[in-house]
């Protein structure tokens, strides 16, 4: 199968920030851990001997939404307290230290699996053994500074993200349209094979498809975690049009991807050289192959420019002429073409999968490159 590296990508430092909430990540979490680090440094006592704790806690807290960095935060406090109850309880029973040391290790794992502690349940055993051994005989002081110093980072890191909400609609455009390219290539490949004078064997169509999985599945990863961002996000207002728009266009792309793999199997297995008997024929193949390029053909077009307009309505010529070439070779020559049938009857459902979601799309007039779409 065929992947493709990222391409496409926006130029200039705006645009690459937008693009890659990486970069922004970053910024805020180095921004957090120095803010943190200045706050705790004039309070003295504990904090003069463990000031790393609070951008530790900073750091924990800045996540890619400014939802799950208030759930990070909670839970690593909640981790580190539990943590702590499990050492000093431990140290309670004056054990051998290697036995207390296996101990805070099992069952703090044991707690670390309890579902509300989410991303942060392996801070319960990690603090337990610090508690248990570099608290040594000082613990109540040592679990201060810790859950103390901890918290206070936790709450710089959340303030800095709820100061710059992260909402990576820049992004999710990129991947959303590097989707539809990917797309728009499986079908331009599937049209080439079946034009070709000698129809490729199973090999050779095996290597005109493309994986798609990656794309979906980064398509998904990033349009959830907009749904997140939207989430405690005083910027959600002014984007939230947008937002949804994103949000309907990665529904139709799904579905358009499930029906592009029901046209690859339908091609690959039933037109080819190896087949005893294929279902297509060489006058069927010309209209089907000029239908999947025509879809490619829309996919790759923008929606509010007229190119898309034009690409539709050649689309909608081309399934109307495969649909009209199905029938006459049934009515002239009695020959079954089942194939070609669900291959319009896909063909009809993308085209109006993706026609539901133009209109929206054409609305959306500024520039991905720009960045005009991020809050990252």
């Amino acid at each position: 199968m065929r992947t493709r590296g990222v391409d496409g990508d926006p130029t200039g430092w705006r645009a690459t920030l937008n693009a890659r909430p990486q970069l922004a990540l970053a910024t805020k979490a180095a921004l957090a851990a120095a803010l943190a680090w200045l706050v705790v440094l004039p309070l003295g006592g504990f904090a003069d001997d463990y000031p790393y704790y609070a951008p530790l806690g900073a750091v924990v807290a800045v996540t890619s939404t400014f939802a799950s960095s208030l759930r990070n935060a909670s839970q690593a406090v909640m981790a580190i307290g539990a943590g702590a109850v499990i050492a000093a309880t431990t140290q309670a029973l004056q054990i051998p230290q290697v036995a207390a040391l296996a101990i805070v290790v099992g069952v703090g794992t044991l707690v670390g699996s309890w579902p509300r502690l989410g991303e942060m349940a392996s801070y319960v055993p990690i603090s337990a053994l610090f508690v248990l051994i570099i608290g040594g005989d000082h613990p109540s002081y040592y679990v201060a500074a810790y859950l103390g110093l901890t918290t206070v980072g936790a709450a710089a890191g959340v303030v800095v993200n709820g100061a710059f909400p992260p909402l990576p609609l820049t992004a999710n455009s990129l991947t959303l349209r590097r989707l539809r390219s990917i797309l728009a290539d499986q079908l331009d490949d599937l049209a080439d094979g079946l034009l070709q004078p000698d129809l490729p064997n199973a090999g050779e169509w095996q290597a005109r498809r493309w994986h798609l999985a990656p794309y979906l599945a980064e398509m998904h990863r990033l349009a959830q975690q907009v749904t997140e961002a939207r989430r405690a996000n005083w910027r959600e207002r002014r984007w939230r049009e947008a937002a949804e728009r994103q949000r309907q266009h990665a529904l139709t792309l799904g579905r358009l991807a499930v029906l592009v793999e029901e046209l690859v199997e339908l091609v690959v297995h039933r037109e080819s050289a190896d087949a005893h008997e294929v279902a297509l024929g060489p006058s069927l193949r010309p209209a089907t192959a000029g239908g999947l390029e025509a879809m490619a053909a829309v996919l790759r077009a923008r929606p509010e420019d007229e190119e898309w307009a034009k690409a539709f309505a050649t689309l909608s010529r081309n399934i109307e002429d495969l649909r009209a070439a199905t029938r006459a070779a049934w009515r002239d020559h009695q020959e079954d073409r089942f194939t070609a049938a669900a291959i319009v009857v896909d063909l009809e459902r993308a085209a109006q999968s993706l026609h539901e979601t133009a209109e929206s799309l054409q609305r959306t007039t500024r520039a991905d490159s720009g960045g005009q779409l991020s809050s990252d």
